[in-house]
């Protein structure tokens, strides 16, 4: 079930289906219907379609009339195409965040490295990737660009 807080519907059963679909939850080929996701989410029909339709322009479902969404998915091309890109555009963000980077955000990753290391010792992969996510933001919110920023936050989230 959804729970209803500040974020608005559509964006809260937006997450929960990404997530679903990138933890492999629902497999490729399998048909989404929004009265089937309405009733298990615990929501109306309007936020489903939204967030189907968002999933749609991502490319993590297509929508087919008369049918409803089927996913698509991520497959091994994609998550290799997406480190390619991530590798260029990460570059190109560190690159920029040496020029316009803060004393708070070098703590920030001084911090983070070093609880890393600690996590690392502990082999607790839940903090590590928590903290590997901590990171990478840390950078591309100090190389200034929105646009970069989030494209990088987007990638990092299907990886």
């Amino acid at each position: 079930m959804i729970s209803k807080g500040t974020a608005s519907l559509e964006a809260k059963v937006y997450s929960e289906l990404q997530d679903a679909i990138l933890m492999g939850r629902f497999k490729k080929g399998e048909a989404l219907t929004e009265l089937a996701l309405s009733e298990k989410l615990g929501v109306s029909r309007t936020p489903v379609r939204g967030a189907l339709s968002r999933l749609s322009e991502e490319g993590l479902v297509e929508l087919i009339p008369n049918r409803g969404a089927v996913v698509i998915g991520i497959t091994r091309e994609d998550l290799v195409d997406i480190y390619r890109i991530r590798m260029r555009l990460e570059g190109l963000a560190s690159a920029m965040a040496a020029e316009k980077i803060t004393n708070q955000e070098k703590k920030e990753l001084i911090e983070t490295a070093e609880l890393s290391e600690f996590y690392i010792m502990k082999h607790d992969g839940e903090h590590i990737k928590e903290l590997d996510t901590q990171f990478h933001q840390t950078i591309y919110k100090a190389c200034g660009s929105r646009m970069l920023e989030k494209v990088l936050t987007d990638l990092h989230r299907n990886i």
